[in-house]
């Protein structure tokens, strides 16, 4: 008998360990903690489309809260799609948790909701469960309205169940960042993916307010990254923060300023060239009109942005040739929005004639 135990135990013990090793390969560093699988549409099939919308807010607001890990909603969507488990009709919590067992996770969220259509409400019920064991560790529900109102009721879902799972109040400000330079960047929050930015098309969405959040933006060649921006941010409830990003040694070829000055008006074509965050050089060259005659001109200023990439102020040299050259100091201060400039400001003429301090104003395009 005991022999017969001793070679049961021969037997059992390596494949016990074969078990556990897997078991710890599979859910050790690489595990992520949690994964939204979806939610089933439980009415119209117009209304299928809701379900895309709370999953990729879900993990896109949990990516952003320090200490959560999610998998990404392309891994989810990708094997979904396979399983077929957006499509079915009532919740099946064990293909869900087949699913966090593929994502490597070790809680799923599951969901299904219901629109009523002539009261324009929607009810929302949200569900944790366990990857492994599928226990139910949380359940919520929400209600709100489904026209207009409906991301407001998300909104109030992700923040709930947020604080839920983080085992914290959370709170919700925005975030807005602009990018000033050609080419792709690949914006990162707490070492997450959120979305693929380029000059004119930025990104402004809720991130957790009142605590530490990291940003990361990184260009992207090919495929290729490299970082080129990070800072530590912390955004007061209800507020924006916003991020201007604009690379050092930037430069704009294609600068137009038309400038008024005594009795004419001037035309230049000039270069911005940047060389910190908030101090560049313009290099102008071009012509004024002055009582019927066409003077050549040159510029050169040293430019200061001291309010938000808005407000600015520069000093420098202008310069024109009429019959002899002529120096002129200058000092402006100019406002900036869309590329378009406004600027207004004095110059100190050394002419012999008609010498002195003279007012300029001035308006132009940068591209």
């Amino acid at each position: 008998m005991i022999k017969m135990l001793f070679n049961l135990c021969k037997k059992i013990l390596p494949l016990t360990l074969l078990s556990f090793i897997f078991i710890s390969q599979s859910f050790g560093q690489e595990a992520k903690s949690i994964a939204v699988i979806g939610f089933i549409n439980q009415g119209e099939r117009s209304d299928d489309n809701i379900n895309l919308t709370i999953t990729k807010s879900l993990t896109t607001f949990l990516s952003k809260i320090p200490g959560v890990k999610v998998s990404p909603y392309t891994e989810v969507e990708k094997i979904t799609k396979q399983d077929g488990f957006w499509e079915q009709n009532k919740l099946d919590v064990t293909a869900a948790s087949d699913i966090g067992l593929k994502l490597k996770v070790k809680q799923i969220i599951i969901g299904d909701y219901r629109v009523n259509k002539k009261k324009e409400t929607i009810a929302i019920n949200v569900y944790v469960y366990d990857a492994i064991t599928s226990e139910l560790k949380m359940k919520r529900q929400y209600e709100g309205g489904s026209g207009r109102d409906i991301f407001d009721t998300i909104d109030n879902l992700i923040r709930s169940t947020s604080s839920a799972l983080a085992g914290r109040n959370i709170t919700m400000g925005r975030l807005k960042v602009d990018i000033e330079a050609a080419g792709l960047y690949r914006l990162y929050i707490n070492a997450y993916p959120q979305k693929d930015v380029k000059r004119r098309d930025g990104f402004n969405d809720n991130v957790v307010a009142n605590e530490n959040v990291e940003v990361s933006i990184r260009a992207v060649n090919n495929k290729e990254e490299n970082e080129v921006y990070r800072e530590f941010i912390k955004v007061p409830e209800n507020n924006t923060y916003e991020i201007k990003y604009r690379p050092a040694q930037t430069k704009r070829a294609l600068y137009f300023p038309l400038k008024v000055l005594e009795g004419g008006l001037g035309a230049s074509v000039g270069v911005n060239w940047r060389f910190t965050d908030s101090l560049s050089i313009n290099a102008l060259g071009g012509a004024v009109y002055i009582a019927e005659t066409i003077i050549p001109t040159a510029s050169l200023d040293l430019k200061w942005n001291f309010w938000k990439d808005t407000m600015y102020a520069s000093a420098g040299g202008f310069c024109y040739f009429s019959k002899s050259l002529i120096i002129s100091p200058t000092v402006m201060v100019g406002f900036e929005i869309w590329n378009i400039f406004l600027e207004a400001g004095v110059r100190y003429s050394f002419a012999a004639v008609d010498g002195g301090i003279k007012p300029l104003l001035g308006i132009g395009y940068r591209f």
